[in-house]
């Protein structure tokens, strides 16, 4: 009686079947050999490292993208934004408050930052990197200032988007103007400009200390924080002229909202209504206790 397949045990199918040896793991010498004789490139398998490596790197700005396009995310980025602007000039406002402080200030502070970069025009050029000048006609070299500036116009259009864009133009081409008069003033080695450099630098400096000591009568933010004062002044100095010219603001009410920040740095903390009650208790108290004093004596 002829046996049916299904009822034979699995274990006689398997013993049935050819044993097949399995092949080792070409490295990648073998595996090099076999692409360049057969022309043939597997695609890349979704496991292996360099796709894992640029995941990893576009994670973060796909969640980003992801995170910003949601109205809440943007809104709390906008708010982080103004309340840093907010607080930095809130704190150069609270040591700049006289007009005559304030017009040294606007003389002083972009003439200060200018000549502080105008020595990394000495400095060696960046590698591998040219731009083309259509006045030459042929590529120069960038020197270090540059994106030095750059840099410096990027920080502030993010600190604000309309006045720090326009600051950062106006970095950018004052470092070029820079570098057009040192070059009409003969300027073309370190040597003949740390002279010039230094006086500027020391004049500048010495007029906005004066007008601390003599005009706002109150130590310089440079003491209390250097790098903020020397950094952000030059944009808090644009603003301030933008806002005295044509009643710029970075967001509504920013003005009156500094004002209430510098007004609680000067004045300290509002002291709450029920320690003022506390204090009116007690004094009604020790008037009362003072006139019935009087009144056994």
């Amino acid at each position: 009686m002829p046996v049916c397949a299904a009822a034979v045990p699995c274990q006689h199918r398997a013993r049935s079947r050819p044993e097949t040896t399995r092949r080792p793991p070409l490295d990648s010498h073998d595996r090099l050999q076999n692409q360049q004789s057969t022309g043939h490139h597997p695609p890349r398998h979704k496991n292996s490292d360099a796709p894992r490596f640029f995941f990893f790197l576009l994670d973060p700005i796909r969640g980003s993208i992801r995170l910003s396009r949601s109205k809440k995310h943007r809104f709390l980025i906008k708010s982080m934004a103004r309340l840093d602007l907010e607080r930095r000039y809130a704190f150069y406002a609270a040591y700049h408050s006289n007009p005559a402080n304030v017009l040294v200030h606007v003389v002083c502070v972009w003439p200060i930052l200018l000549t502080a970069m105008l020595p990394l025009r000495y400095a060696p050029p960046l590698p591998l990197l040219r731009f083309y000048c259509p006045l030459c006609r042929q590529y120069l070299p960038v020197q270090l200032g540059f994106p030095v500036a750059v840099a410096l116009g990027v920080f502030y259009a993010l600190m604000d988007r309309r006045a720090g864009t326009a600051a950062a133009v106006l970095c950018v081409a004052g470092w070029g103007a820079g570098n057009l008069l040192a070059d009409a003033a003969g300027l073309w080695t370190f040597r003949d400009a740390w002279r010039p450099l230094l006086t500027a630098q020391v004049v500048l400096w010495s007029a906005q200390f004066f007008a601390h000591a003599f005009f706002e009568k109150r130590r310089p933010a440079l003491v209390d924080s250097p790098v903020q004062a020397v950094v952000t002044a030059p944009l808090f100095v644009f603003i301030e002229v933008l806002h005295r010219l044509f009643g710029y603001e970075p967001t509504p009410g920013f003005y009156k909202r500094v004002q209430a920040r510098v007004a609680a740095m000067h004045n300290g903390p509002p002291v709450p209504e029920k320690k003022e009650e506390e204090e009116e208790k007690e004094r009604v108290s020790k008037a009362a206790e003072e006139e019935s004093s009087e009144k056994d004596s």
